[in-house]
């Protein structure tokens, strides 16, 4: 049933979603009538402070979600005397299966991209629900390039290690190619969520 996931509290060591024990110490209430929580600034290992939960609008609180920032240079343009740095973030993340929760992903984490990719590796195992045949563009260069792809609704967790978000349902592009990466895209982020990146530092925070 959409929306339903079969939710246990195991205090202290995590949660466990669909069988699977996520070792967690910090994630939203299961009692929807808690009100109250801990606004404690705290400083994370990226060295910036806020608090881990904040109570927002409702009942809805922040989770910290640590990224990777991982920097690259463009080859082209050095070639042309030019430096020209980049960066692309990471978000570890779990998609859910037929049996449960996949092992855990390492996906780029790209708002400028309207859905989530998923390369054909990934497949058969994780659990979707198809909706039309398309064509993808803008993974590989040019027009001519584009990705023959499906449409669909898949569920996943964002984590970190250390904590992890709520289950999210999101559109995903699934794709027939082994190569392109694993995208988490703007679709998984329907309920206001903050980015929080220093590329100087190399630090990226998640807050949902």
């Amino acid at each position: 049933m959409p929306g339903h996931f079969p939710i246990t509290a195991n205090w202290p060591g995590g949660i466990r979603i669909n069988g699977l024990l996520l070792r967690e110490k910090r994630y939203w209430p299961l009692d929807p009538t808690l009100r109250t929580c801990s606004e404690k600034p705290v400083k994370s290992s990226a060295g910036l402070k806020f608090p881990i939960f904040s109570l927002r609008a409702g009942f809805t609180f922040i989770l910290q979600i640590q990224l990777e920032v991982i920097p690259s240079c463009d080859l082209e343009a050095l070639e042309h005397g030019v430096r020209a740095d980049w960066y692309r973030l990471f978000v570890r993340t779990h998609i859910e299966t037929a049996t449960g929760w996949s092992p855990v992903q390492r996906a780029v984490l790209d708002t400028g991209s309207p859905y989530c990719v998923i390369p054909l590796r990934l497949l058969p195992d994780i659990q979707t629900v198809r909706h039309f045949k398309t064509r993808l563009s803008g993974i590989v260069p040019g027009s001519a390039n584009a990705l023959e792809a499906e449409l669909a609704h898949i569920r996943l967790i964002l984590a970190d290690g250390r904590r992890v978000s709520k289950p999210i349902e999101a559109l995903a592009m699934i794709t027939t190619e082994h190569r392109v990466p694993l995208i988490i895209g703007l679709s998984a982020f329907q309920e206001p969520f903050d980015l929080r990146v220093d590329l100087k530092r190399r630090h990226g925070l998640l807050l949902l």
